[in-house]
């Protein structure tokens, strides 16, 4: 059923058998009281960065280095692991359980290696852990064991402090690694201001999960602020389009001139006239989408033409009307074709992808059913009569929405 944590994968499995067989679930084992393992990680983590020991001196020299502000440190999601032994006794004093300790990650001793770890949220709660090695020049990250997957997937760095002022903006800006994220937290912070940024982690992160996620905070609209190479122009492009599927409306912010990330501008401009760059360089995405794939595809060809189409076939599925309308113009003109063709070659694309996804959605709804409770008819039923319009329907995606 896609359920990806053991325990409640169990208990799923046990209320399906004691359906089909007719007979009560079992009642549950009471838990003692205890404390979220994760958060009393994190709030532990975080005093073991003030400490006096020589990795925690490590630690704070880095971040100094990497021009975070020394007197929002404890505000910050960050902490130090000196030691993963230290964690089990640690956590145990202050109540938490021996398996819920165990499922945090922090006692594998490879996470010794890299003793700074960021604390990862959703928004909610800590999610998970990842270490990085205090030296400018290493870039090594290690998770901490159990942290990836979907529980990666949801969680945005920097989501715990940024989650009211995307609330309150309905705006996110979302950055890719940790650092390009950091400093502007830790320069608003010594200004007592709050903003709407958060980190991917990574650029090969971005995921439908994570803008469903930004979604579920309140953002309606996300500034994409990814690196200015390659990789980071490939993340984008994804990125526009789970946002789309999210229901977002994505722009994209241009790196200023000699900036490869925020990080960069930071640190080159200074936060005043950094962030007033960046500003300034926000570009519309489909607009951005058309003249990245006419610079990775050359247009001038047969195989670039054809790759240029085939990317926006695939992306016309999920673009907005006013965002594929200007996707059709500026392929057209890149390519040198008729917009109405253009147009209705995309709608062809866009109508076959939606199709294909609600009978997707029908098929994993056919194999859901199959452990139904006799309550859950009603809305199994009303679902399937969504679903089956939706196939018959030429506005698959919205019927089903």
């Amino acid at each position: 059923l896609g359920i990806t944590d053991r325990r409640a994968a169990f208990w799923k499995a046990i209320e399906v058998l004691a359906a089909r067989a007719g007979m009560p679930v079992p009642p549950r084992r009471l838990e003692p009281n205890a404390p979220d393992a994760f958060e009393t990680a994190a709030r532990w983590l975080r005093a073991q960065l003030l400490e006096n020991s020589a990795v925690a001196k490590r630690c704070r020299d880095y971040l100094l280095q990497r021009e975070l502000i020394a007197d929002v440190l404890e505000l910050l999601p960050v902490g130090c692991l000196a030691d993963p032994a230290q964690v089990l006794p640690a956590l145990r004093a202050a109540g938490c359980l021996p398996r819920d300790i165990a499922a945090t990650g922090l006692t594998h001793r490879y996470l010794a290696r890299a003793p700074l770890v960021f604390i990862c949220s959703d928004g909610q709660r800590v999610t998970g852990f990842k270490g990085r090695v205090p030296d400018l020049a290493q870039k090594r990250i290690l998770n901490a064991k159990g942290f990836g997957g979907e529980r990666e997937q949801r969680s945005l760095y920097c989501a715990d402090l940024a989650c009211e002022a995307i609330k309150a903006t309905k705006q996110a800006v979302l950055v890719e690694g940790e650092f390009d994220c950091l400093v502007w937290w830790s320069w608003s912070l010594s200004r007592g201001q709050a903003i709407n940024w958060v980190a991917l982690g990574g650029t090969s992160k971005p995921s439908p999960m994570t803008f469903k996620r930004l979604r579920e905070l309140g953002a309606e609209t996300v500034l994409l602020a990814f690196d200015d190479d390659q990789s980071g122009r490939l993340a984008t492009a994804a990125a526009v389009r789970f946002a789309w599927e999210a229901r977002l409306e994505p722009a994209v912010v241009h790196m200023p001139s000699g900036c490869k990330d925020p990080d960069e501008v930071f640190r080159r401009l200074g936060p005043k006239s950094g962030l007033e760059a960046m500003r300034s360089s926000v570009q519309g995405s489909p607009e951005w989408l058309v003249r990245h794939w006419a610079d990775l595809y050359p247009p001038d060809g047969a195989d670039g033409a054809a790759h240029i189409l085939a990317e926006a076939r695939r992306t016309a599925a999920c673009a907005p009307p006013i965002a594929l309308a200007t996707i059709v113009t500026g392929i057209a003109h890149v390519l040198g074709l008729e917009t109405a063709v253009v147009r209705a070659d995309l709608l062809r694309a866009a109508e076959e992808a939606r199709r294909q996804l609600a009978l997707r959605q029908f098929q994993q709804w056919a194999r859901e059913v199959q452990t139904l409770r006799p309550q859950d008819l009603p809305d199994a039923l009303a679902r399937s009569r969504a679903m089956l319009e939706a196939l018959q329907s030429g506005d698959a995606v919205s019927s089903i929405r």
